[in-house]
């Protein structure tokens, strides 16, 4: 059973491990009654809810100096098993001294109420509703500050709860009672199903709640004699008192068989258990000492008045028999109990507030200003301001002082002040206050402050009679003040010291002080004046630097911008106070100029790194426009391309100086850009001067065109010539316009341009539709012509003509060439026409030669016998058509005989017919494109 259990867990022993048992024996003991509990149930439910005292919603607040508030006006008291009660308490369980429970006797009820530990009891037979009457009549009042709020609880029965361990306690009085006839006594006891036994005491929470209720000495649970403790461990641990003297148990309550001391006083806790002995306990004093109680608020029996507090609470060991004035019982924690669903002790916090009212000395009404000033509230405290009963201002939670402003105010008006602390909830008493005007500080103007060998004077004029003149320093500490008494308006003359700024006020009577105004010695006036001066000058050339900066691709989250910026801020700071602090106006005057040359040192980098930049750009441009220039047929040698050229070289050479000057890297590129700018101007009027010329060929050729299209049998109607005449006449337009437009002129040029490729386009397909009906015409002469070259080759043969002849041959050639030709693909029609020519002058000559020799041949006939030959019909017709085909040859006629001469006239005649033909088709145009079909 020596199960030790650390003092830290004593309450969650006493809350889960006693619990947990009673529950698990709970359920093996009460299975069977089951439905009765289920019964039972069934009527709390139409009670609504548990039974016993129940606390209501009610949050009671008691206010220091104020009437007793009730602890619990609304709560209530419903136990179906019984109709009456003898005995409840009020327990004040954080009690402090001028605590009080107020209660009136009624009913049979009356009330003792202990004001050393907080402890109001009722006692008397009296009905449920009565006792509910009694408990909702009882006031908690107290003159105490010592704690804002109070835990307290009611129970109803003698025992008294104690949150922490959920047990109740009851100490029972029973002058000269032994401890083990008070130990049988205890556990006789039940409260609704809870078995007493002597109390257990495991913490110091838990004996300062058991000594505060002991009303003497009382026994305790512990032992340390031998049979007790083996009665407890259910063992026979210990075979005589000799070993078990100093071995202090808990022999009672859940907490039976937990040893917690060893030793005497000397000894030492086990486990870290809890005690409380008195430092010279326990000592067995006179043998036999095996039992422990607790001393009450009297202290022991030999203490006296002056040192009962040195006993009370602290345990001893006593003697069974010892005289003690009772014992205490704890309820709780039993695996035994069984426990009635009926709640015996409800619990109530009630908040104890001191208000703190406002002082009429802390408000301030300026009806000058229209505000209330309050000092002195306190934190989080909300501030009313009312004019009679009519709140017209309420500030939100403040803590230390508040002004109200907007509110309107007259000379003379009373106000009244309220303060609501948030933590109390409760708005306290108001305090008034009357209307005051702000003193005219006009009469300070003409102050001068003076020096003299032994300090400085402050001069005021025309100060009015019972007003008071204040005197500062820059800090704002009071120096002098000084009341004019004189019964006149007068001058007052006050020693300031070496002070040489001072704050001056004045305060009339019934008034409220002036604003303060700050007065320089003559001397320091000038140094001021000077200050102020360079702090703006140096304000100026800050923000100018700043925009600079900016300007130069500076950020203003760049650290050395910030810096100048809160360097600023601190002049223009100390620029608005009044007075303005000379030394710290200089001081911040000289960091600012600092921090602006830090400053203007990173934009000098920055503007040097953007003329760089802008120089390499403006180069690039530069050659650019000359490269433009020159693309557009500009010479390298005209001025404008030799300035740029010129320029640039210049611009690089300082580009690569070390170090470089930005000044005249920025001069430079500025003279380059003019001369880029003269450069793109001449290009431009050269580029107009080639637009023009453009636009003239374009407009020529055009015309050209038209004359084409129209011999090629186009017509001046037709819309591809009309688009042509259209885009000339826009081109008119814009060459015409002064000054030119390049654009217009540009875009005139390629309109034309376009319509001339489309005309042209529509020419070509008539020439082509030409040339491919007079390649046709070609093909069939030559057709006509290789029949007429068979015929004479044939008449040749017949006249007696060999095919191995060379005029034969040459025939059969250009028979051969005019074939081959018509066969070609593409077929060339000029080719062609050359050989049929070729042809036809070598059939004449074929004709000629084959006349010829028929002719001999009629001539050696007729000579032998005049017989006349001949030729056939069909030769007759070829011939003739042979010289149709052949008129116009080279042949002479005078080598022919005449029959020859007629036919080589005929054939001549054709000839000629077909080349007058030839020449009219092709002769009359002006161009002769060649086409290969």
């Amino acid at each position: 059973m020596e199960n030790w259990i650390p003092r830290s867990e004593k309450f969650k022993r006493k809350k889960v491990g006693k619990h947990w048992i009673m529950f698990l024996s709970f359920l093996l003991v009460a299975t069977p009654f089951f439905p009765i509990i289920a019964q039972e149930n069934d009527v709390l439910a139409e009670n609504g809810g548990r039974e016993g005292i129940q606390s209501s919603n009610v949050s009671p607040v008691f206010i220091l100096e104020r009437d007793a508030v009730p602890v619990d006006p609304a709560l209530t008291i419903d136990i179906s098993t019984t109709t009456s009660l003898d005995q409840a308490s009020i327990v004040i369980n954080d009690f402090m001294v001028g605590d009080t429970l107020n209660f009136n006797n009624q009913n049979g009820i009356s009330g003792t109420y202990n004001d050393n530990n907080g402890v109001l009891t009722l006692t008397g037979n009296a009905t449920l509703a009565d006792y509910e009457d009694a408990l909702r009549s009882v006031t908690f009042s107290t003159i105490s500050t010592g704690s804002m709020v109070r835990d307290i609880t009611v129970t109803i029965g003698a025992a008294l709860y104690f949150d922490p361990t959920q047990h109740f306690y009851e100490f029972v009085p029973a002058r000269g009672i032994s401890w083990t006839e008070a130990k049988v006594k205890a556990g006789e006891r039940y409260l609704y199903g809870r078995q007493g036994y002597l109390a257990t005491i495991t913490s110091d929470e838990e004996n300062n709640f058991v000594k505060e209720k002991a009303e003497g000495q009382g026994w305790l649970g512990a032992s340390d004699w031998y049979e007790t403790i083996n009665s407890a461990l259910g063992e026979n641990r210990y075979a005589n008192q000799g070993e078990a003297e100093g071995n202090w148990y808990w022999v009672t309550g859940p907490e039976a068989g937990m040893k917690f001391w060893e030793g005497e006083a000397d000894g030492s806790p086990v486990n870290g258990m809890y005690n409380n002995w008195h430092h010279e306990e326990p000592n067995d004093y006179g043998e036999g000492e095996y039992y422990a109680h607790i001393f009450g608020p009297a202290g022991a029996p030999w203490s006296t008045p002056s040192t009962a507090s040195q006993y009370y609470g602290y345990w001893n060991d006593y003697a069974n028999e010892e005289d003690v004035d009772g014992y205490m019982v704890e309820y709780g924690g039993l695996s035994t109990d069984n426990i009635a669903p009926v709640d015996i002790s409800m619990g109530k916090t009630l908040k104890v507030f001191l208000l703190i009212h406002p002082l009429t000395e802390n408000i301030i009404v300026n009806a000058t200003d229209n505000s209330v000033t309050v000092t002195g509230v306190p934190d989080n405290t909300v501030v009313k301001i009312y004019f009679g009963e009519d709140l017209i201002r309420t500030s939100e939670l403040v803590s230390g002082s508040v002004q109200l402003d907007d509110i309107p105010l007259n000379e003379g008006d009373t106000v009244h002040v309220s303060f609501t602390e948030e933590v109390k909830g409760v708005e306290s008493d108001r305090a008034e206050q009357i209307a005051v005007v702000r003193s005219d500080a006009i009469v300070m103007e003409n102050a001068t402050l003076d020096s003299l060998e032994n300090g400085n004077v402050l001069l005021v004029e025309e100060v009015p009679v019972g007003a008071k003149i204040s005197v500062y320093d820059e800090d704002g500490n009071l120096l002098v003040e000084e009341i004019n008494n004189s019964g006149s308006t007068s001058t007052l003359q006050l020693d300031v010291g070496l002070h040489d700024v001072v704050k001056v006020s004045i305060t009339e009577s019934n008034r409220l002080e002036s604003d303060r105004i700050t007065v320089f010695s003559e001397s320091l006036k000038k140094e001021m004046e000077d200050a102020i001066d360079e702090a703006n000058g140096a304000l100026d050339r800050a923000n100018q630097t700043k925009l600079d900066y900016r300007e130069s691709g500076g950020h203003t989250d760049d650290a050395v911008y910030r810096d100048v910026e809160e360097a600023i801020q601190v002049v223009e700071d100390i620029l608005a106070a009044e007075p303005v602090n000379r030394e710290a106006l200089e001081e911040a005057t000289a960091s600012l100029n600092d921090s602006v040359e830090a400053l203007k040192e990173v934009q000098d980098i920055l503007a040097l790194e953007n003329a760089i930049l802008e120089a390499e750009n403006t180069i690039a441009d530069g050659e650019k426009a000359m490269e433009n220039h020159l693309f557009v047929g500009g010479e390298d040698s005209e001025l404008e391309f030799i300035n740029v050229d010129t320029r640039i070289s210049i611009l690089q050479d300082l580009l690569n100086a070390e170090p470089k000057d930005r000044e005249a890297i920025e001069n430079a590129t500025e003279d380059l850009q003019q001369a880029v700018e003269e450069l793109e101007k001449a290009t431009a009027a050269k580029d107009l001067d080639n637009l023009v010329k453009a636009a003239v060929d374009a407009k020529k050729r055009a015309e050209e065109e038209q004359g084409n299209y129209e011999t090629a049998g186009g017509k001046t109607e037709d819309s591809v010539y009309e688009n042509v005449a259209s885009a000339i006449r826009e081109l008119d337009d814009a060459l015409n316009a002064e000054p030119k437009d390049r654009d217009e002129l540009e875009l005139a040029t390629e309109s034309l341009q376009l319509a001339v490729d489309e005309l042209e386009r529509a020419r070509k397909d008539l020439e082509y539709a030409n040339a491919m009906k007079e390649l046709a015409n070609s093909i069939t002469s030559a057709e006509k012509v290789l029949e007429l070259a068979g015929n004479a080759m044939r008449r040749y043969i017949s006249a007696g003509g060999t095919i191995s002849d060379d005029v034969y041959t040459s025939v059969e050639q250009a028979v051969v060439q005019l074939k081959a030709l018509l066969g070609e693909d593409p077929q060339n029609r000029e080719a062609i026409e050359e050989a049929i020519r070729e042809l036809v002058t070598r059939i004449l000559a074929l004709d000629t030669l084959t006349e010829e020799m028929i002719q001999a041949a009629k001539s050696e006939e007729t000579e032998e016998g005049d017989v006349e030959i001949s030729l056939p019909e069909e030769q007759v017709e070829e011939e003739s058509a042979l010289s149709e085909e052949g008129a116009g040859t080279e042949t002479t006629m005078e080598n022919l005989p005449k029959t020859a001469t007629t036919m080589y006239s005929i054939l001549l005649a054709g000839l000629i017919l077909l080349s007058i033909g030839l020449l009219l088709l092709f002769g009359g145009q002006r161009r002769k494109p060649r086409f290969y079909c």
